[in-house]
């Protein structure tokens, strides 16, 4: 089974999250989601696409991020997440079997492939009703909750199909 463990949160982070937001409708919906997430300290760059109801989202360097944080902007516009994707560099993340691994004292559990190939980045779904992405989890098992603890607790998939 794929786990991640615990790694030097300093060095390891988030480069981007993709995100889809339901009900963008018009120019003005898009632009009252991006300057939400503008607002949050760790944004360096927010990039909407109306036509497909998306988002990208690069992030400052050494300003760690925060996945709810992310969730809430979008609902304080006035929308839902139809998915969040977060793309991590793993290059200071070490495998490990203990079901999850954290990240600036978050705690990120994990289901997805058997096998990840080093160096490559990894794309994280999160699974849950702030999140969307509730599809994803099918299929998956994810661990046990108390097998990791953190700040703010996150289930995800590994390198899962992008949802429609």
């Amino acid at each position: 089974m794929l786990l991640i463990g615990t790694a030097p949160a300093a060095r390891a982070q988030f480069t981007q999250v993709s995100l889809g937001v339901n009900g963008l409708t018009c120019s003005q919906c898009s632009r009252s989601v991006e300057m939400q997430l503008r607002k949050l300290p760790f944004v360096a760059d927010v990039t909407m696409d109306l036509g497909r109801t998306e988002g990208l989202i690069r992030f400052r360097d050494k300003q760690p991020v925060r996945i709810n944080a992310i969730a809430r902007a979008v609902k304080d516009a006035g929308f839902s997440l139809r998915y969040l994707e977060a793309d991590l560099d793993p290059a200071m993340v070490q495998l490990s079997g203990k079901g999850c691994f954290q990240l600036n004292g978050d705690a990120y559990y994990v289901s997805g492939p058997e096998t990840l190939v080093a160096g490559k980045v990894l794309r994280l779904q999160f699974v849950g009703k702030d999140y969307g992405g509730k599809g994803a989890q099918k299929g998956h098992r994810l661990p046990e909750a108390g097998s990791c603890r953190g700040k703010q607790v996150y289930y995800t998939v590994a390198n899962a199909p992008k949802p429609q």
